[in-house]
């Protein structure tokens, strides 16, 4: 029979990059010969969702904080407001609640979290990651830091991320008692590498990401044909920042193509329709990934996106989402990424004008080595951490 490792990925919020990564991650461990079962939430998600409510309102007068979720917030009042993004959103939604049926193996519901913690004694291994699932709300949460697993069960991050590059005191405090419990830890950035060692003292290698452990030819099998007939630069901003739209226009009117645009994937960003000529909303992750392998350009704000566009080679330009100095900045994340993949110039403000002198030539067939090495690096991390040895 074989070993059952259960999962505590994303599932439960509607993200191209949470859905892909945490598919990924189950179909990289399945070829590594074990079952895989996705731990539901279902039973705790109230006691979860109260404990990431007391922490918002702890933290309701940091600007910095409540600018980074602004977004999410725009996007649940105009859900209720406007029928138009409703039914929108609805349409996109029914495509993940396909890909999630198709994709995923639930594990039963366990009503509370000592009952959540019997069932972990029939896994051999409990993975986490990847993701920002070490934020200080997730923190607050207690699902992702994994505090319901026994000492007993193996207890693996794989890739996970903090999102930020530093954690408030009292999640500071948590993540002490909490990351030397995990028996194999691993991050997807430098500084979260550095977080972890400032806090606990364990020095944590910095893995790829798990949708980077699988090559292109083994993302192209799910891609299908191409969704847009008419050649496009595609736009995915999780952000709500005008200039990259304005950017975008003057790409567009230099390249001479039009503007494809997968909208409102944190939330509702106010400044599409002066924008964006064609929003489909009939994407799913597979049409996500299909939308990028075709696309004559990507800009976005977004790290999955880069990924899938380093994946199939496109050309690629991304945006900060956050300030660098931000407390809640992000972009630790994309400078890691294209740091190890060996590109240059592909960050931008949004200020610059559009033409050839931005496509500076990306070498990908460094980049396909870069990233060979790393897979190669991160499996083999992965197979000794499963195994726990």
């Amino acid at each position: 029979m074989k070993q059952k490792v259960g999962l505590a990925v994303v599932t439960y919020m509607n993200n191209f990059g949470s859905y892909l990564q945490s598919y990924a991650t189950s179909e990289v461990i399945k070829n590594l010969g074990y079952e895989t079962e996705v731990i539901s939430i279902d039973g705790v998600q109230k006691e979860i969702d109260l404990a990431r409510r007391k922490y918002f309102m702890r933290r309701a007068f940091n600007l910095s904080e409540l600018r980074s979720y602004l977004v999410s917030i725009q996007g649940v009042a105009r859900f209720k407001l406007d029928r138009t993004y409703a039914r929108q959103m609805a349409e996109r939604n029914a495509m993940y609640e396909v890909f999630r049926k198709e994709n995923f193996k639930f594990s039963k519901i366990g009503y509370g979290w000592d009952e959540i913690s019997k069932m972990c004694l029939d896994y051999s291994s409990v993975v986490v990651g990847s993701d920002q699932l070490w934020r200080p709300a997730n923190i607050e949460g207690g699902y992702y830091t994994l505090e319901f697993v026994p000492d007993k069960v193996n207890k693996v991050a794989y890739s996970t991320s903090f999102g930020v590059a530093s954690l408030p005191k009292s999640q500071a405090e948590k993540a002490k008692q909490f990351l030397p419990r995990i028996n194999h830890l691993s991050v997807r950035e430098e500084k979260g590498k550095a977080l972890i060692k400032s806090l606990t003292g364990i020095d944590v290698p910095v893995v790829c990401d798990p949708t980077m452990l699988f090559t292109r030819e083994e993302w192209d099998v799910h891609v299908g044909e191409r969704m847009i007939k008419d050649d496009y630069v595609l736009c995915y901003f999780l952000g709500d920042n005008e200039q990259y739209l304005k950017f975008a226009k003057r790409l567009k009117t230099w390249m001479n193509v039009k503007l494809v645009g997968l909208v409102h994937g944190a939330g509702y960003n106010r400044h599409v329709s002066l924008y964006i000529d064609e929003v489909p909303f009939n994407t799913g992750p597979f049409e996500f990934i299909n939308l990028i392998k075709y696309a004559k350009c990507v800009l976005t704000d977004s790290f999955h996106c880069c990924v899938f566009s380093i994946l199939f080679e496109r050309e690629f330009f991304a945006f900060r989402r956050f300030k660098d100095t931000d407390i809640m900045s992000t972009n630790d994340r994309l400078t890691t990424l294209f740091k190890w993949t060996n590109i240059e110039g592909r960050l931008l403000s949004g200020t610059e004008e559009a033409n050839e002198k931005l496509f500076k030539d990306i070498d990908y067939n460094v980049v396909k080595r870069n990233l060979d090495a790393k897979r190669r690096e991160s499996m083999e991390y992965l197979i000794k951490a499963l195994k726990n040895e």
